[in-house]
C-alpha cells in the first residue's frame, strides 16, 4: 500500500492518493470468505459445508469492496494522524471507475479539507458595542432594546 500527498498550497488543498496492490487485501478477502463459507446456508448444501469456489462466486465481489473499504479508511486515517494534518472534517473520495471484475491494483484518491481556525460568531450591541447581556443595564429605555439585535 502506498500513500502519496500531493499539496497545493496556494489554494491549501491537496489530493491523497492510495494505491492498493493484490498483496494488500488478498489475505483479508480470503479470511472473510472462509468467514462466510461456515455461516452460508445454500440449498443443496449442509449448513457451514458451502464450497470456498461457490462463496467465491456468489459473494466475492462484495466482500471484497468491503474490505478494501475498510482498508482505505484504516489507513487514511492513520496516515493523516502520523503527519499530523489538520483537515476540517473528513477527507472526501474523488469518483472514479473501478471494475472489480477484472482489476487487481486499485488507485483510489481523497480530497482533504483544508485546515480552517474557527471562531464562534458573536452578536455585538450597535450601539454600546459590548457583547449580548443584561441590556436594561446598557440600555434602560423599552424602545432601544428592541433594536437591539442581540436581544431575542
Amino acid at each position: 500500500m502506498n500513500i502519496t500527498l500531493d499539496k497545493n498550497d496556494e489554494q491549501l488543498t491537496g489530493l491523497l492518493t492510495v494505491h492498493l496492490t493484490e498483496a494488500d487485501y488478498a489475505p483479508t478477502v480470503d479470511k472473510q470468505i472462509k468467514e462466510y463459507t461456515k455461516r452460508a446456508q445454500v440449498k443443496g448444501f449442509r449448513p457451514g459445508m458451502v464450497p470456498v469456489g461457490m462463496v467465491r462466486k456468489m459473494y466475492g465481489k462484495g466482500i471484497l469492496a468491503e474490505e478494501i473499504n475498510k482498508m482505505l479508511g484504516k489507513a487514511v486515517d492513520s496516515y493523516i494522524k502520523e503527519n499530523n494534518i489538520k483537515l476540517l472534517g473528513e477527507p472526501l473520495p474523488v469518483q472514479s471507475n473501478v471494475d472489480f471484475d477484472t482489476d487487481k491494483d486499485f488507485d483510489f484518491q481523497f480530497e482533504p479539507g483544508p485546515a480552517a481556525r474557527l471562531r464562534a460568531a458573536r452578536r455585538r450591541c450597535p450601539a454600546s458595542g459590548a457583547p449580548p447581556g443584561n441590556h436594561r443595564r446598557r440600555h434602560p429605555e423599552p424602545d432601544q432594546r428592541a433594536d437591539c439585535p442581540s436581544v431575542r
